[in-house]
């Protein structure tokens, strides 16, 4: 998807609506979006950048945008209808601030900054030669994580969990995960120790 029709779905724009902010057709959105246009005008990238609540003006002359592009979309989305919904409200002579979107806004950075984790760590390995010791971890690891059908978030909060402990294992945790764990510290031990 070209990243100013996702722009325009998660900002809820229309076709139309960009065009006047641009001071072009509809028709012309219509064909930067279809690729029939290779690249949007520099002279434009400013006023997107503004209409979309300060996205980087690049992100529209790229083919498509990843994951953690597209976060940033919904995050500056949920940061301009913050600020549209923010109020202040007075309880018992106490002003406070009521921000309704602030759990949503909480999630997608947190969710940015797990994704850009899980990029780092895949990159490492892509870049890794296939003979040394952290490329065979990092494999081998991967591999438990797809055996066992492990959530990417969930896997990364216990394998660093299990590097910044000494070993241990949180209270409460269920069978599956345990089994998880057991397989991940004997990986680690047998290339770490």
């Amino acid at each position: 998807m070209h990243p100013l029709e996702y722009c325009a779905r998660v900002f809820d724009y229309q076709y139309k609506e960009i065009a006047k902010e641009l001071g072009v057709s509809k028709q012309t959105i219509t064909d930067y979006i279809k690729g029939k246009t290779r690249y949007i005008p520099k002279k434009h990238l400013p006023k997107l950048s503004v209409l979309f609540n300060g996205i980087d003006p690049e992100f529209f002359n790229k083919e498509a945008l990843n994951e953690i592009e597209q976060l940033d979309v919904q995050i500056a989305h949920i940061e301009k209808r913050s600020s549209d919904e923010y109020e202040e409200v007075e309880v018992d002579g106490e002003i406070f601030n009521n921000d309704p979107l602030s759990t949503e806004r909480s999630r997608l950075y947190r969710l940015k900054d797990k994704k850009a984790l899980i990029n780092s760590i895949f990159k490492q390995i892509n870049e890794e030669d296939d003979t040394s010791k952290k490329s065979k971890i990092m494999k081998q690891t991967l591999n438990i994580f797809e055996k066992k059908g492990t959530n990417e978030v969930a896997a990364l909060h216990m394998f660093t969990y299990l590097l910044s402990t000494n070993w241990g294992k949180p209270v409460g945790m269920n069978e599956q995960d345990e089994q998880f764990m057991k397989d991940l510290k004997s990986i680690l031990k047998k290339y770490l120790v």
